[in-house]
Formats: structure tokens, C-alpha cells, sequence
């Protein structure tokens, strides 16, 4: 399998995640500074942008390396109905990035468990983690809280918290492993491979946030340490769990996290 995809680039080892970084960072100030066209503002722009740069991934690793096995196929159409119960296109990208990221980590030496056992420390780190990073998400926003509990809520969570984590965060893995030849090696690796993990999703958030008036205003507090507060207190440790962990965890993290703030804030549309 690693020779059918990233054959030859295990020798660029970090620099080749460095690339593949810099090269999101010019896509992402491409995005801000190109007009806007249509329907999209600058952040939901860019998350299709990328969700269709990694559903295409996807399409090349499975047209080279084919479909994994059936029990997979069928796990993948669960967590894409899932994601897509909302949002169609979402659930595709989700089924793509999904079996894609099966294929490329059947040969590597890192692994990630989708659920391990034993189940109950899986569920309680999702759940604990998640109502803690929930609260601290709400406390951030500064905005009035109304408790309104509705099953649209809960149906919009999974969205992200499945989505996000299988297309922005598991494919993002298992792609880096690919071209790094199935394993990490040296330190320099581990923290691109963390930094493509957690950096790229966390920024998909912030677009519109540089814009006042529909003016692009690069101020040095909304540049850096909102998606740098965002990447410590929530990217790492979704991406941690789902390392050290297993898939799950985050997914449920990631969940709960957003539930809270639908419930208690109110839905995003």
C-alpha cells in the first residue's frame, strides 16, 4: 500500500509535512484575499475548498489502492449518515476521507483504534473531556446563555464532531504516515504531524473573524491568539485522544463539545 501511494517521499521525512503545511497556509491567504463570489463567506469558502481537496485525496488513494474490507465499508456508511443527517455533501466527503484513511494506515506501524478496549475509559474520557471543554467553549464566547435542549441540536453535533475528526483530523493522519513511509521516526516528524493535525482545522474557523465591515483587518490578537487559545484548549487534545487513544474519544469530545454550545448559545443555522 505504501508503495502504491507515498512510495518514494519518506526521505523528505518533516519537510514534506512542512510543505504540505505552507502550501494550506497560501491557500488560506489566497481565500482572504480573493473577493467573495456567490453565497459563501470566507470561512465556509474555505471549508469547502478543503473538504473538496481532501475528498479528491481520498478518490486518488482509493482509485490506486482500492476499498478496504467490507466491515469497514459498512462503519463508514454508519459515521457518514451520521455526519450527513444535515448536510449531504458532508457525509460524502466523510464516506471518501474515511475509506481512504482505512486503506493507507493497513500498512503502517501507527495505528489508530477506532474503539478500544476496554470501552468504558473510551466513553468516560469522550464524555468527561468533552463537558469540560463544552464549558470552557461556552465561558469563552461571552455571549448570553439560554438552556433549549432540541433533537436539532443534537443531530447538528454530529456533524462536526464526526466529520471534522474523520476528514480534518483521521485522513490528515493517515495521509502524513503514507508519505512519511508508514511510521514516524524522528521528533521533528511527530511535531509537523501534530501541527497538520491540529493548525489547518483550527484555522478553517477564523476567516471571517479578520473581516470588520467586510473589510480584511489583520489584527494581532484575532490572527494569533484566538486560534492559538483554540488549538491548545481544543485541537490538541481531540487530536491527543485520538492518537493516544482511539477515535471514539475524540469523536465524542468533539460531539459534546459542540452540542453545549448549540443548546446553550443556539443553533449556527
Amino acid at each position: 500500500m505504501t508503495s502504491k501511494v507515498g512510495a518514494g517521499l519518506r526521505s523528505g521525512g518533516y519537510r514534506t509535512l512542512r510543505g504540505i503545511f505552507l502550501i494550506f497556509l497560501v491557500l488560506y491567504w489566497v481565500n482572504l484575499l480573493v473577493p467573495l463570489i456567490g453565497p459563501f463567506s470566507h470561512t465556509r469558502r474555505l471549508w469547502l475548498i478543503s473538504s473538496v481537496i481532501i475528498g479528491l485525496l481520498s478518490l486518488v488513494v482509493l482509485c490506486k489502492a482500492g476499498v478496504p474490507d467490507k466491515s469497514k465499508v459498512l462503519l463508514g456508511l454508519f459515521l457518514a449518515l451520521l455526519a450527513g443527517l444535515r448536510q449531504p455533501f458532508t457525509g460524502i466527503i466523510t464516506l471518501l476521507a474515511w475509506l481512504a484513511s482505512m486503506r493507507m494506515m493497513e500498512t503502517t506501524e501507527e495505528r489508530v483504534f477506532i474503539l478500544k478496549r476496554s470501552f468504558g475509559k473510551s466513553l468516560l474520557l469522550g464524555v468527561s473531556l468533552g463537558l469540560v471543554l463544552g464549558v470552557v467553549n461556552l465561558f469563552l464566547g461571552g455571549l448570553p446563555l439560554k438552556f433549549a435542549p432540541t433533537v436539532d441540536a443534537l443531530v447538528l453535533a454530529f456533524n462536526p464532531g464526526v466529520a471534522e475528526e474523520v476528514i480534518f483530523r483521521l485522513f490528515v493522519y493517515a495521509f502524513s504516515l503514507n508519505l512519511l513511509g508508514g511510521r514516524v521516526v524522528t521528533r521533528k516528524e511527530t511535531i509537523w504531524l501534530y501541527v497538520l493535525m491540529v493548525v489547518p482545522h483550527v484555522l478553517l474557523h477564523f476567516p471571517d473573524n479578520y473581516f470588520v465591515d467586510g473589510i480584511l483587518t489583520l489584527d494581532l490578537g484575532v490572527l494569533f491568539i484566538g486560534p492559538l487559545l483554540a488549538g491548545l484548549l481544543f485541537g490538541l487534545p481531540m487530536t491527543l485522544a485520538m492518537v493516544k487513544r482511539d477515535l471514539t474519544s475524540a469523536m465524542l469530545i468533539h460531539t459534546i463539545v459542540d452540542y453545549l454550545r448549540f443548546i446553550f448559545i443556539g443553533l449556527p443555522f
